[in-house]
């Protein structure tokens, strides 16, 4: 696992973002519905030139990333609940 959390500290920032909105899209996407922007999310990640300088070792790359991503997404859940815990207590 240490090695994941190693590569995933030298995930590029605009590659996450890429994954989180592969993972909106995703979320928005009906089971019947058409996938073709799923498709071009999960494209413009492979295509990216980290992830194709890995290609030979993609799953550890592909592990990194989403643990890269689960990260940020922690980061912002903290600071979203945090906003509503912080303020004077009446």
């Amino acid at each position: 696992m240490s090695q994941i959390q190693a590569l995933a500290d030298a995930v590029p920032v605009d590659l996450v973002a890429l994954e989180l909105k592969r993972r909106r899209v995703k979320a928005h996407t009906r089971p019947d519905g058409c996938g073709y922007r799923l498709y071009l999310a999960e494209k413009a990640i492979r295509n990216h030139e980290w992830m194709a300088a890995r290609r030979q070792d993609w799953r550890t790359a592909r592990k990194a990333l989403r643990y890269a991503a689960d990260r940020v997404e922690q980061l912002r859940s903290r600071r979203s609940s945090a906003s509503y815990t912080d303020g004077p207590d009446f």
